[in-house]
C-alpha cells in the first residue's frame, strides 16, 4: 500500500487527490498545516534535533496513530509537504517500511540561496529513499528524480461559457508593472481581462496600482471555475523557475490557451503554437489573432502522464 502524507483541507493537493479512484491501495494520511503557536514551534525545534523518541509531543495524536499502522511492505509518500523540521520529526516516528518518497512541488532554489538550497537537498537525500521533482534544473543540480506534476480530469467546460478572454491569478511578486502592461495591451485589442492579483504586504502601492489589486485570496476551486470560463490563461514565472508549471497543466486540462514567459512550455508534450503564445511575441494584434484563432485539444497522451491515477503508480513501483 501507498500511504500519502499530505494536507487536503482547502489545498491544491486535496483538489487533485479527489480524482484518485483506487482508495484500497492508496491511503491518505492527513498532516495539518497552518500557523503554529510559539509553544508548538519550540517543541518542533527541539524534537527535530532529538533522536527518535517513543512518542512525539509535537505530532497530533491521531496522526501518530495512523502512521503506526504502516507495514514493512508499504511505501510512504510526502506530498505537498516540505518544511524540513516537520519532515525530520515525522520520518523519525515512521515504523519500518519499504521506502520513503518525497515529491517537491516547488524548486528548492526558488526561495533559498544556493548554499541553503544545497543543504536542503542534502537533507532530502538523507531522509528519503527517493526525492522527486518536476523541475528539470533541480533534478540535474541535486540528482532528484524528474517526474511530471500531477493533476486530475475536470468536467469539460462549455465553449459558449468562456466569458473571459484572458485570466491571471497570483501574487504581485514584482510582476505588477508587467501585468499592467499586458492588461493594457489586451484591452487595446478589445479583449476582456480578469486579473486577480494579491498585494505584497511590504509594498506601499499607488492608487493606480491598488486599483488592479484584489484584497482577498481565491479558493482553488473558485480559481478553476473562473478558468473554465476563460479562453486563455496568463502566467509569468519567477526567476530560476523551470519545468511545467501548474498554470500550464491547468490550461491543458481546461482545454484553453496559454500565454507564458516560460520557454519550457514549448517543449511540453502536447505543445502547439495555436494553443501556446510566448509573451515576448505578444502585441495587441498578435494577442487578438491568437485568442480568436482555432486550436486543437491537447492529445490524451499529454494529459495522461499528469493524471493522478496514472501519476500515483510511479510510487507503487
Amino acid at each position: 500500500m501507498l500511504h500519502v502524507i499530505t494536507n487536503t483541507q482547502d489545498t491544491i493537493a486535496g483538489f487533485i487527490l479527489q480524482g484518485l479512484v483506487d482508495k484500497s491501495e492508496n491511503r491518505i494520511i492527513e498532516f495539518p498545516r497552518g500557523r503554529r503557536t510559539p509553544w508548538q514551534k519550540m517543541i518542533r525545534h527541539i524534537e527535530s534535533l532529538q533522536k527518535k523518541t517513543s512518542k512525539s509531543h509535537y505530532l497530533p495524536q491521531d496522526f501518530q496513530q495512523q502512521i503506526a499502522s504502516i507495514k514493512k511492505e508499504d511505501t510512504v509518500l510526502f506530498f505537498d509537504l516540505d518544511y524540513h523540521r516537520d519532515l525530520k520529526i515525522i520520518k523519525k516516528h515512521l515504523p519500518p517500511h519499504k521506502k520513503t518518497c518525497l515529491f517537491l512541488w516547488n524548486s528548492i532554489f526558488q526561495h533559498d540561496s544556493k548554499s541553503s538550497a544545497a543543504k536542503k537537498a542534502t537533507l532530502f537525500r538523507d531522509l528519503f529513499t527517493e526525492t522527486c521533482t518536476f523541475d528539470p534544473q533541480d533534478a540535474e543540480t541535486y540528482g532528484f528524480r524528474l517526474i511530471p506534476q500531477p493533476y486530475r480530469f475536470l468536467e469539460a467546460p462549455v465553449a459558449t461559457e468562456r466569458e473571459n478572454d484572458l485570466y491571471f491569478i497570483g501574487a504581485d511578486k514584482g510582476r505588477l508593472a508587467q501585468l499592467q502592461k499586458i492588461k493594457a495591451m489586451a484591452e487595446a485589442a478589445n479583449l476582456k481581462c480578469r486579473f486577480h492579483i494579491t498585494p505584497n504586504k511590504k509594498i506601499k502601492y499607488t492608487p493606480q496600482q491598488a486599483a488592479l489589486l484584489s484584497t482577498h485570496s481565491l479558493a482553488y476551486t473558485d480559481n478553476i471555475e473562473i478558468g473554465k470560463k476563460s479562453r486563455c490563461l496568463l502566467e509569468i514565472i519567477q526567476k530560476n523557475q523551470t519545468g511545467a508549471t501548474m498554470r500550464a497543466i491547468e490550461s491543458m486540462f481546461l482545454n484553453c490557451k496559454l500565454i507564458t514567459n516560460n520557454p519550457y512550455a514549448q517543449t511540453m508534450p502536447g505543445y502547439s503554437p495555436d494553443r501556446v503564445l510566448m509573451l515576448d511575441d505578444a502585441t495587441p494584434e498578435a494577442l487578438k489573432a491568437f485568442l480568436n484563432g482555432p486550436h486543437a485539444a491537447p492529445p490524451a497522451s499529454a494529459l495522461a502522464q499528469h493524471e493522478i491515477n496514472h501519476w500515483i503508480k510511479i510510487f507503487h513501483a
